[in-house]
């Protein structure tokens, strides 16, 4: 850790790379009083989202090539972070990507509150400081410095019939992460 955070006493290190959730067994053992935000957005768009990117192809984003190879892998991974979350003490918050648009405020304040952290308005200006950053290394970085927009929710309704085929690997997600049926809601 060392090595990427320098001393990590008294600091807070934030790990934001998706399919580390893999590893969240390994950092509650490595780390217990690690704390984990799990941020969700409807699975249906998810997987849309990740089929539609243009990643640079390696041996995790090979994975989304086709609706149905998007489908599995985010089955497997949600499937085993509801494992972690039934037999280990992990310190957790599940926030959805469409509470955050609808209010971002109390998204955001519910977040620094569990993370121990009091309220800045510097959050607000998150698109001001990503249009400083010298280096934004994500498939969406045109994205990262825009306001918060509600045009993406919910995009995945405009390509239900496609996405028919995977909507039963997605429905236990669908439902446990509080999506209403299928249709989203």
């Amino acid at each position: 850790m060392r090595c990427h955070a320098g001393n990590p006493v008294g600091r807070l290190v934030v790990d934001k790379l998706p399919l580390n959730i893999v590893e969240a067994g390994l950092i509650h053992r490595l780390f217990p009083q690690a704390r984990f935000i799990l941020a969700v957005r409807h699975p249906c768009d998810v997987c849309l989202n990740c089929f539609m990117q243009s990643f640079r192809i390696n041996h995790a984003m090979a994975n989304f090539l086709t609706l149905e190879d998007a489908a599995l892998p985010y089955d497997k991974v949600m499937a085993l972070w509801a494992q972690y979350r039934a037999v280990l003490p992990l310190e957790a918050r599940q926030v959805r990507y469409e509470d955050l648009v609808d209010d971002f405020d109390g998204t955001v304040g519910g977040l620094l509150e569990f993370l121990g952290l009091g309220w800045d308005d510097g959050v607000r200006r998150y698109a001001e400081r990503a249009g400083r950053s010298k280096r934004i290394d994500t498939p969406s970085d045109n994205q990262v410095t825009e306001a918060i927009y509600t045009r993406a929710r919910y995009r995945w309704r405009r390509y239900e019939a496609r996405l028919a085929p995977i909507m039963d690997r997605l429905a236990p997600h669908i439902a446990a992460f509080g999506y209403a049926e299928p249709e989203g809601g």
